[in-house]
């Protein structure tokens, strides 16, 4: 009953020409015609966002038109995604491990590389019980620390980033999924004051060059959480530079890296005082991370 309720209010019976069916049909068209390899997906996505309908409701639904309104919403939302603009921006929304989290042009849309690091991170703490001190660098969304902490409650998380917008945006992202973290803005270690037991990192590493040839959507996303001088280097090998005067004893730091990047990552390292490094593999078997200990 709730649900006809719900349904009575953005549909109504129409005839064939012009359901919800035929418009999923029409828009995915639309969608590949403008080079969008996920067009299907993003068609249904899109749909179900202004519908606020899950993809089984929608498929129920396919004999009803929409609602004026939210049909100019969809449509809207479609031309922009036709420009290549991010599905993630169109909805303000996107799934990141066990969270959900708000994005838009001020912050970087995290990706599946990032949740690896962080459920290999919270498996490795899980057990623990006592206090540990967490630093992310370069927090953007949040969701590094707001997908940790909501796993490891005994963390106690400080986050920080250079751009302000995106310090706003992941302050949000922490009230909404009801963790606390003490956010603040910082170029690297530039304002970090305390040391801890574990230091995590997803920073920039994609050289000017490989930014030139990105795809259209990562154009849309900030450079300068993307691009690093030095073959994409810099930001990484200033973090191992610095990370130890603010490590604990037998603190650990975690980085993301890019493709190929792990060689030279590792003679960098070599020249500092860690006990010990290790590379690891993502998903697809990209040399991805790398952990190190004080």
């Amino acid at each position: 009953m709730v649900q006809e309720l719900f349904l009575k209010k953005k549909l109504m019976k129409t005839d064939s020409a012009s359901n919800i069916g035929a418009q999923l049909n029409e828009s995915t068209a639309f969608l590949l015609e403008k080079g969008i390899t996920s067009a299907k997906v993003d068609a249904e996505l899109i749909f179900m966002h202004f519908l606020q309908m899950k993809r089984a409701e929608l498929y129920l639904s396919h004999n009803m038109i929409i609602e004026e309104k939210i049909a100019v919403q969809i449509k809207n939302a479609l031309q922009k995604r036709g420009t290549h603009y991010p599905l993630q921006y169109i909805l303000n929304e996107v799934h990141f491990l066990n969270t959900k989290l708000y994005v838009d042009e001020s912050v970087l849309i995290p990706r599946p590389e990032t949740e690896f690091l962080c459920d290999m991170i919270i498996k490795e703490y899980k057990g623990q019980k006592k206090e540990i001190s967490c630093l992310d660098i370069g927090t953007g969304s949040g969701a590094i620390a707001i997908a940790i902490k909501k796993e490891l409650p005994q963390i106690k998380m400080d986050a920080c980033d250079i751009s302000d917008k995106a310090l706003l945006t992941a302050k949000k992202n922490a009230n909404a999924n009801n963790v606390k973290i003490n956010f603040f803005t910082s170029d690297l270690f530039e304002k970090v004051s305390h040391k801890y037991d574990l230091i995590i990192s997803n920073p920039p590493y994609v050289t000017e060059t490989e930014y030139q040839t990105l795809e259209d959507e990562l154009k849309h996303e900030p450079k300068n959480a993307l691009v690093s001088n030095h073959e994409g280097l810099q930001h990484i090998y200033t973090i191992i530079e610095n990370a130890l005067l603010y490590m604990n004893a037998n603190a650990k730091i975690f980085i993301e890296n890019g493709y190929q990047q792990s060689e030279k990552i590792v003679e960098f390292v070599k020249k500092h005082n860690y006990k010990s490094f290790e590379i690891i593999k993502d998903l697809c078997g990209i040399e991805r991370f790398i952990k190190m200990e004080a």
